[in-house]
């Protein structure tokens, strides 16, 4: 019964310092190149956003489907809408102001 018992202390022993976390970061690891909603929404505090790299956690592009349809009229011009449920499941959006530019999109894009 000792033995076992020396024999469990050890092994819990070498668990435990086998299993301490590591300094720095998992090598090889990358963050992806795209941006959720639930991220991005959470970047605006009320004021005007410009996005950069490092404050979208080092992506450079938005995951997300084009809604707004500027042939039908069903959004102001220069205003661009779009949605995504890649985090959690649930489905959020943005309107992201690009002025002409927010024509060239088409809904599916």
């Amino acid at each position: 019964m000792k033995k076992a018992f020396l024999y469990i202390t050890c092994l819990l022993a070498v668990g435990f310092f086998a299993g301490c976390e590591k300094e720095g970061n998992y090598p090889g690891g990358t963050p992806s190149s795209f941006i959720a909603m639930l991220d991005l929404r959470d970047l605006h505090k009320g004021e005007n956003v410009t996005l950069t790299k490092d404050n979208m956690f080092g992506a450079n592009k938005i995951a997300g489907l084009v809604v707004s349809d500027h042939s039908g009229k069903n959004v102001p011009a220069g205003l661009l809408v779009v949605q995504d449920s890649r985090r959690l499941g649930q489905l959020r959006g943005i309107s992201i102001s690009l002025g002409s530019d927010a024509a060239i999109y088409k809904p599916g894009d």
